[in-house]
C-alpha cells in the first residue's frame, strides 16, 4: 500500500463518533476518528513498512501516527528518527503508541530512562517500562525492583494520566515472577488510594492487586 491508498483507507474507516471519542481523550487534530481495532487490520494489511511508517507520521494525522507506530520497523528505526518523531508528539495517545515502538527497539533502555527524565514524555517513558516488563525486553529483575521503589516514591505526585500508566507498570511487572509479585502487591498496598480525574472519558483506575491475581491465575489454567 501506498500513502495515498493508506490515507483513503483510514478516512473511510473514521466516523465522528471515535473522533469524539479520541479527542476527549485529548488527541490533536487533524484525525479521521479511526478506531484501534480498524487499524490494527490495516496493520495486517501492511505489516512492516518503514517507509511508509515515516510518511504516515509526516501527515501530522492521528490516525496516520498511530498507524506509523505499528507499521515501523523496530530493527531499522534510528535513535535520530525516534527522537524526531518525539519532539513531535502533540498527545499522550501518540505517545504511548511510540512508547511501544520503542520499547521494541536496542536502544529501548536508554530511551525510557530519557523520557523517564523529560516531563513532556513521563508518560511515555512509563510506558516503555510497562511493554518491557511485560516482554521481558532489557529489564530484569534487580531493574523490576528498581523501578517499584520509584514508583512509590512518585506516583502521588505524577501528572493524573501518569498515575494511572504507573499503576499499570506495577501490574506488569507483578506478573513477571513470584519474587517480583511480591514486591508489586507490597507497594501497591503501601501506596494506598491513588487519585485519579477520568474527566469526560469512560476509564478507570485499575484495581491493581485482583488484577495481578487474574494474570496469575491465567498462567497457571
Amino acid at each position: 500500500m501506498n500513502l495515498t491508498d493508506t490515507m483513503q483507507q483510514l478516512e473511510a474507516l473514521g466516523s465522528e463518533q471515535t473522533r469524539k471519542t479520541w479527542c476527549r481523550h485529548g488527541a490533536a487534530e487533524p484525525m479521521f476518528g479511526v478506531k484501534f481495532g480498524d487499524l490494527a487490520k490495516v496493520q495486517k494489511q501492511i505489516k512492516v513498512d518503514h517507509a511508509l511508517a515515516g510518511q504516515l507520521w509526516r501527515t501530522g494525522n492521528h490516525d496516520a501516527r498511530l498507524l506509523a507506530c505499528m507499521v515501523a520497523d523496530a530493527t531499522t528505526l534510528t535513535e535520530k528518527e525516534l527522537k524526531a518523531w518525539a519532539s513531535e508528539v502533540k498527545d499522550s495517545s501518540t505517545a504511548e503508541a511510540l512508547a511501544a515502538l520503542a520499547s521494541r527497539t536496542s536502544m529501548a533502555a536508554k530511551i525510557r530512562e530519557a523520557w523517564l527524565a523529560d516531563p513532556k514524555m513521563r508518560r511515555a517513558g512509563w510506558s516503555m517500562v510497562g511493554h518491557c516488563a511485560k516482554e521481558g525486553i532489557s529489564i530484569d529483575e534487580v531493574t523490576s525492583l528498581d523501578y517499584i521503589k520509584r514508583i512509590e516514591a512518585d506516583i502521588h505526585k505524577a501528572e493524573n494520566w501518569t498515575r494511572r500508566t504507573m499503576m499499570y507498570v506495577l501490574i506488569g511487572i507483578g506478573g513477571r515472577s513470584a519474587s517480583s509479585r511480591k514486591a508489586a502487591e507490597a507497594a501497591i498496598k503501601r501506596i494506598g488510594p491513588v487519585a485519579f480525574d477520568p474527566g469526560n472519558t469512560a476509564c478507570e483506575f485499575p484495581d491493581a492487586i485482583p488484577y495481578i491475581a487474574k494474570i496469575w491465575a491465567r498462567k497457571k489454567a
